[in-house]
């Protein structure tokens, strides 16, 4: 190309045609418009997620009144269940303890009945002399450290026999 030429081509390149104009550009239109439609979008987006975090949030806010009350309702319902368990572990309670006193005053009228009687009481609830074998009073008894219980007649003859010197006829302990 020819330096003339060249100038030529130069200018062209350097500025735009007399025809063109950003508007007819659609490139340029396109870069115009596309902030404005992404706003536009953004700014729906963005209300559309306002609008599903409310509705999670009002559903949210359901989902934990109604496990506020159902949790009520079993504190409620367990608090009566206690409350009828205490009521009747207090009445076997007192049924017990009633046994128990019961109990106490019989096996109490048994020991002073045996006291009055003269029964003799211990290990072995001995009611009759082992060498005679008759009844035991209290005014006619005496007893050994192995707790046996004799007449006093029938033990001293046992204690004067060559037998028996100083032990008990039952267990043989000294006594």
């Amino acid at each position: 190309m020819t330096t003339p030429q060249r100038n030529v081509c130069e200018r062209r390149l350097r500025r735009p045609p007399k025809s063109f104009t950003p508007d007819s550009c659609e490139i340029s239109t396109r870069t115009q418009r596309m902030p404005e439609n992404a706003a536009l979008e953004l700014q729906a987006l963005k209300d559309k997620l306002r609008e599903q975090a409310e509705a999670h949030a009002l559903e949210l806010q359901a989902l934990r009144d109604q496990h506020s009350l159902e949790l009520q309702a079993l504190r409620d319902q367990h608090s009566l269940e206690l409350q009828a368990l205490r009521d009747q572990h207090s009445l076997e309670l007192q049924a017990l303890k009633d046994q128990l006193r019961e109990q106490a005053e019989a096996h109490s009228l048994e020991l002073q009945r045996i006291r009055d009687e003269g029964i003799p009481y211990g290990p072995w609830q001995q009611r009759e002399c082992p060498i005679c074998y008759e009844f035991l009073c209290n005014k006619s008894r005496c007893f050994l450290r192995c707790r046996h219980f004799f007449h006093y007649d029938c033990l001293d003859s046992w204690a004067r026999s060559t037998v028996g010197v100083g032990l008990c006829p039952v267990c043989r302990v000294a006594y």
